[in-house]
């Protein structure tokens, strides 16, 4: 299987209000709609091919390839219409780092995870965390922080860039640490 967000999703309520729910709920019909988006442009493909191109494209999370948490990892729709739509074989727009979640509120996440486009992923990467004032703040070894900045203390409230480069090119993205 695969995983897909579930938790944190801003949603309506009956009495006309918003809320922020958990749930598999939520993660479910995302997964369809992207099944369903897959099918809307390979209609000839069987069930069992369109999850193949779910599991493909997923994001790995957590341990390397599929494991007990999060199956083959996290759903990634451009990825995956990349497989099955020809029309976007050669997109080359620029490379987007996604932040989940954001905000990252230290106190309730153990972590926030970046989601880095395949066409950047090399042995040569490096993964660093800069401060709104464009001072570093953190160099990752993986695509998850803790939070924490180089000295071990926990990094201020703000915005903050995570930005990826290797040798096949860079990509950055946008996210809020919340104490």
């Amino acid at each position: 299987g695969v995983s897909a967000p579930g938790a944190d999703i801003y949603t309506t309520q009956p009495d006309g209000l918003y809320q922020m729910r958990d749930g598999t709920s939520f993660s479910s019909p995302i997964t369809s709609g992207l099944a369903a988006l897959l099918w809307s442009y390979k209609p000839t493909y069987t069930n069992v091919q369109i999850a193949e191109v779910l599991k493909r494209s997923a994001d790995d999370l957590g341990q390397a390839g599929p494991d007990f948490s999060f199956g083959y990892g996290r759903i990634n729709a451009f990825r995956a219409m990349l497989m099955v739509n020809d029309t976007l074989q050669n997109f080359s727009g620029e490379s987007k780092v996604v932040a989940f979640p954001n905000p990252f509120y230290v106190s309730r996440d153990t972590y926030i995870n970046f989601s880095v486009p395949q066409t950047l992923v090399a042995s040569d990467m490096k993964v660093r965390i800069y401060g709104f004032d464009g001072d570093l703040v953190a160099e990752l070894k993986n695509f998850s922080w803790n939070g924490k900045n180089s000295s071990g203390a926990y990094a201020a409230s703000g915005p903050y860039i995570v930005f990826v480069k290797s040798g096949k090119g860079k990509g950055k993205g946008k996210f809020v640490l919340i104490r």
